[in-house]
């Protein structure tokens, strides 16, 4: 037999660090994918969420119409708008930020008619005319009034559902 030395090599089992730094930019651009489509989808629903909640308060405020004495919508005030029994989703709608509510009622003088002003948490404005919704943007209080019924003062300064210095929601949207 011949003496001669077998040349072998030693097999090394393991990645090396390109292909570990492959898969990671891989999972972190899958990841960020996913974040930005379900971020999507989040805002989607609080959107729907707000514009049910609106569809609801209209139904609600011409059944308030119908049974009342004199056939007017609530006056802009927390004690004539329980009785409506308006609720909201809650965590749909967008808390604090520059303007003092998130959720407006405004009636006209006479109330014969009404306008609300909401704003989604995804930062979407909804205005509602008299059960008619449009999306819009600068919806607070002042504007969803202005908007509805002119700058000249013809509507009721609408009041708020959710107060920036409050605790939490009013009791007429509860």
């Amino acid at each position: 037999m011949n003496n001669a030395k077998i040349n072998t090599r030693e097999l090394k089992i393991g990645f090396t660090i390109v292909e570990l730094l492959i898969v990671i930019v891989v999972i972190a651009i899958l990841a960020a994918i996913t974040i930005v489509a379900y971020n999507g989808i989040q805002n989607r629903a609080n959107d729907s969420a707000v514009e049910s909640d609106l569809a609801s308060a209209a139904k609600k405020l011409e059944i308030f119409k119908i049974d009342a004495n004199q056939s007017l919508y609530p006056a802009a005030n927390e004690s004539s708008l329980e009785p409506v029994g308006i609720k909201v989703s809650e965590s749909a709608y967008q808390v604090g930020g520059d303007r003092s509510g998130n959720f407006y009622y405004c009636p006209t003088s006479d109330r014969t008619g009404y306008a609300i002003g909401a704003v989604s948490k995804s930062g979407q404005g909804y205005f509602m005319l008299n059960g008619k919704i449009e999306k819009a943007s600068n919806i607070w209080g002042s504007t969803t009034c202005n908007r509805a019924y002119g700058s000249a003062g013809h509507g009721q300064y609408g009041w708020p559902g959710y107060e920036r210095d409050a605790t939490g929601w009013k009791e007429w949207v509860r």
